[in-house]
């Protein structure tokens, strides 16, 4: 479901980047980025979930070993009610044998493939989603000077046949390598947030 959910937001995300490069009025342009900053939520409202996760997965992790530990503990203490010349001592024996196996090898094992599987990989992948944000600022700068330049665009092409047609033509060039950047930007941001949520379910699968 988060996957079909997120490949609507990434459809609805390029239809809102075709509006604005075609030239969009600023009642669109308003509505443009409310859709495109429901996105940003979506991807923030993940990032929180995931860091919960991982503290959840820890918790587990360290409870796992509490357990364990405190079950081999357990055992121990029972040797001492249980004498050599017991007949109940060979139960004790073999608890006390097995606590210390599952503390020795199963929970090491299980604990260390919690750790390398899910663990470091969850948390470096949250780690770089700063990253993605430094992106989506960028972008609406980068919008902001799109903006720009379409209201001066705008204005100056009123008096343009008439006069300043030169500054008219410097300020729609101007204009034209804004979109430019701001296209590539986009685009660039809408392929990391599409990889980004892929790559979270690829780690997050191996948990399943």
């Amino acid at each position: 479901k988060n996957a079909v959910a997120m490949a609507g937001l990434l459809r609805r995300a390029k239809k809102i980047t075709r509006r604005v490069l075609q030239g969009s009025t600023r009642t669109d342009d308003i509505q443009s980025e409310k859709e495109f900053a429901g996105i940003v939520t979506r991807f923030l409202d993940i990032e929180q979930n995931l860091k919960h996760f991982s503290v959840h997965v820890e918790a587990y992790v360290n409870a796992l070993q509490q357990t364990c530990t405190h079950q081999n503990e357990i055992s121990g203490d029972l040797l001492y009610f249980f004498n050599a010349d017991s007949k109940n001592r060979k139960h004790a024996d073999r608890y006390h044998n097995i606590c210390t196996k599952i503390r020795q090898s199963r929970l090491t094992a299980l604990t260390e493939l919690l750790k390398k599987e899910v663990l470091e990989p969850l948390n470096e992948h949250i780690k770089h989603f700063p990253i993605v944000m430094a992106m989506v600022k960028k972008r609406k700068r980068k919008l902001q000077d799109v903006q720009a330049y379409r209201r001066q665009v705008l204005q100056l092409g009123k008096t343009a046949k008439t006069k300043n047609s030169e500054k008219y033509n410097h300020k729609k060039e101007k204009l034209g390598r804004a979109e430019a950047i701001f296209a590539k930007i986009n685009n660039d941001l809408l392929e990391v947030l599409e990889s980004y949520d892929k790559s979270r379910e690829d780690l997050l699968v191996q948990y399943t």
